[in-house]
């Protein structure tokens, strides 16, 4: 385990009064072999009011299958994550916001997620060996606006310096269903990295997949 030490306040004079917390973050990204006992902390990246994607039948959205199949990575860089946790830990459950609600009641099939850690800025490919987190199951979106919470089925470990990848796809036996939206803040940098067919894309590469800055809203459970 990696401690990581903070003062509170960072600038004092003498005889000034600091406080100082230690943390523990895991030595590497990964499954969690070990429960976490301490306390749970959730935390949201991205607070802006933007929706994903422009109209119905586009994307980035996981949220609806105009295709049968769609693969999306989304890329959270260290610092977004270290503004609002103290340090790594085990990753419990992520949650992604539906803004507008197209398709009431859709069910997506085969919705997984898997996870993993980078130490890329930006998001121009897929990253590879990723861990499934979250198995493939069918998922009911819905008929209103608000929060989807997925609590993991293995939680995941982030090292507190790397920066970290969340892939959620879906494969379902039906295309043309309009997208639901989903509350998203535009990056400075390609975070979304996405690709759709009427052919399972989730364990492949795709054909001509696409990258954005249109990250969805994002809250994650860590303890």
């Amino acid at each position: 385990v990696n401690l990581v030490a903070k003062a509170q306040p960072t600038i004092v004079c003498p005889l000034d009064t600091v406080h100082l917390s230690v943390y523990t973050n895991p030595q590497s990204c990964g499954i969690s072999t070990t429960p976490c006992s301490g306390n749970v902390v959730t935390g949201q990246i991205g607070t802006g009011t933007g929706q994903t994607p422009a109209s119905p039948t586009t994307f980035p959205t996981i949220y609806g299958h105009y295709y049968k199949s769609a693969r999306h990575q989304f890329l959270y860089r260290k610092s977004e994550l270290l503004s609002q946790f103290p340090s790594g830990g085990e990753i419990r459950s992520v949650s992604f916001k539906v803004s507008q609600v197209n398709t009431p009641n859709d069910t997506l099939q085969n919705f997984t997620i898997r996870m993993g850690c980078t130490q890329s800025d930006s998001l121009t490919f897929w990253l590879p060996n990723m861990i499934q987190v979250y198995n493939p199951r069918n998922i009911a979106v819905g008929n209103a606006a608000g929060w989807r919470t997925y609590t993991l089925d293995y939680p995941y470990n982030w090292d507190g310096t790397s920066n970290l990848i969340v892939e959620v796809c879906s494969n379902n036996s039906v295309d043309g269903v309009v997208h639901n939206r989903m509350e998203m803040t535009p990056t400075p940098f390609s975070s979304v990295f996405w690709v759709k067919d009427n052919t399972t894309v989730c364990f492949n590469t795709g054909t001509n997949p696409q990258k954005s800055v249109n990250r969805p809203n994002t809250k994650f459970d860590i303890c």
